[in-house]
């Protein structure tokens, strides 16, 4: 089981195709993973003091609109990094 005290970060970015790239890569090699999408312009999100976030609709700002993060366990971190080489 994959915990907050026991994951450790293998990938992160904007694009979501590389996150995809990764999930294939980790399920195809049976290596169990967790992940976590922040999405950077919800309408809901707010910043300092309850200032609302500006969001745009533009297609080069929605490209960094959400940050994809994958987890595995500590145990199999270098296994996980080293088969993500490739796309990282």
């Amino acid at each position: 089981m994959i915990t907050v005290f026991n994951r450790k970060e293998v990938y992160n970015g904007y694009a979501l195709k590389k996150f995809s790239q990764a999930q294939n890569i980790l399920n195809t090699n049976s290596i169990k993973y967790k992940y976590k999408v922040v999405n950077h312009c919800d309408s809901n999100s707010f910043i300092g003091l309850g200032i609302p976030m500006i969001s745009t609709s533009s297609a080069e700002n929605q490209d960094y609109s959400r940050m994809y993060y994958i987890y595995v366990h500590k145990t199999d971190y270098e296994k996980a990094r080293k088969l993500l080489e490739v796309i990282l």
